[in-house]
């Protein structure tokens, strides 16, 4: 009997034990069933998909719209507001202050002068657009140039450009490409050129300009090959203080400034008025500026979307900027200065808003 209850007992216990085992394998069954492993794993991929594609259609749809907006001022050949902001982002990156402290510490003039410190005057180029019987004073004022030092010659060159404008008028020569350019524009546009009569688009007071100092430029390439900087003047900059113009030449040439104006304009004073001194960037104008090589060539290569009368040359400088300029005016303008209309940045949100109506009613037209 003890041998027979102990076999009841093992057999039991081992059929417990059997079925303890196969409820936990049940139970654990799902947790390892591979089809499940795959449908999370395929889970997972898909929605990381979806958040980067978010991710980049949010970044890029913006672009897209400010792309468009920059087009349609392009396809009117009018100045955009976007024109201006690679220069605004590298305005806080500007490694050197303001020179104005650099030209002020300059003692004497002689010493600063030696050709051990500065070896050439760079070659001055005067713009003329006038008769030369009316710009008299002003050349004259320009000899006080050659009493500053005898170390260096300092040499000076006149260009008559009012022939060649009345070519650009005509689209010869650099201007020759507006033409065809400004008919497209006119095609694309719907807009009845203003001189619609004769079929043939006008070329602006800006891209006549724009030509003008390509070619000048161009020519003053060749004739100083060895020049790196250059300096070109309106024939109505009147030079006040030699010293103080040949001391920022001075400094310019040795920070190596792509860019520099020596004109002080009333915006520069208006932006200066809290601090008491006008500020030291760039604004606008061509009155009389020091430009380096490379720059008169992005200047040449500058193609139609640019030349043709979209940009002034000055607006086209400044966008490749930021640049420095004085804040002591050793030259000022005494001429008639030509009045050109141009968006103001103030008008860039309205506009911006315009646009966006526009776009999204066409958008909503189509649904």
């Amino acid at each position: 009997e003890a041998a027979m209850l102990s076999l009841i007992g093992h057999y039991v216990g081992s059929k417990g034990n059997e079925e303890a085992q196969g409820v936990d394998g049940e139970r654990t069954q799902p947790l390892n069933d591979p089809s499940q492993k795959n449908r999370r794993s395929r889970r997972r991929p898909v929605l990381s998909r979806a958040f980067v594609v978010i991710v980049v259609l949010s970044a890029l749809v913006p672009l897209f719209i400010l792309q468009t907006w920059h087009e349609s001022y392009v396809r009117q050949n009018v100045e955009s507001p976007l024109d201006h902001v690679g220069s605004a982002l590298r305005r806080p990156f500007r490694w050197r202050g303001c020179p104005s402290r650099a030209i002020d510490r300059i003692g004497d003039i002689e010493e600063f002068l030696l050709p051990s410190r500065m070896q050439s005057f760079p070659p001055i180029t005067i713009i003329s657009a006038r008769p030369k019987e009316d710009t008299m004073d002003v050349r004259a004022s320009w000899d006080d140039l050659s009493n500053i030092t005898d170390d260096l010659s300092i040499a000076i060159h006149t260009v008559d450009t009012r022939e060649m404008s009345k070519g650009f008028k005509r689209f010869d020569g650099e201007a020759s490409s507006c033409r065809g350019y400004l008919e497209r524009l006119d095609a694309k546009s719907g807009l009845r050129s203003k001189t619609a009569s004769t079929g043939t688009p006008t070329l602006s007071f800006e891209g006549i300009l724009f030509s003008v100092y390509k070619r000048v430029m161009a020519d003053a390439l060749v004739f100083h090959p060895n020049a790196e900087s250059f300096v070109f003047l309106e024939d109505d900059a009147k030079l006040l203080d030699a010293e103080q113009f040949v001391k920022e030449v001075g400094v310019a040439m040795q920070r190596r400034y792509q860019f520099y104006s020596f004109f002080l304009t009333g915006k520069q004073q208006q932006k200066g008025s809290e601090r008491k001194e006008p500020t030291c960037s760039y604004e606008h104008g061509t009155v009389a500026f020091l430009i380096k090589r490379r720059l008169m060539q992005a200047i040449i290569d500058a193609d139609e979307r640019v030349a043709c009368g979209r940009l002034g040359i000055d607006m086209f400088i400044a966008s490749r900027g930021p640049w420095f300029a004085t804040t002591k005016g050793p030259v000022v303008h005494v001429g008639k200065r030509i009045h050109v209309n141009r968006r103001h940045l103030r008008q860039m949100f309205p506009d911006f808003l315009n646009f966006i109506g526009r776009t999204l009613q066409s958008i909503l037209g189509f649904w």
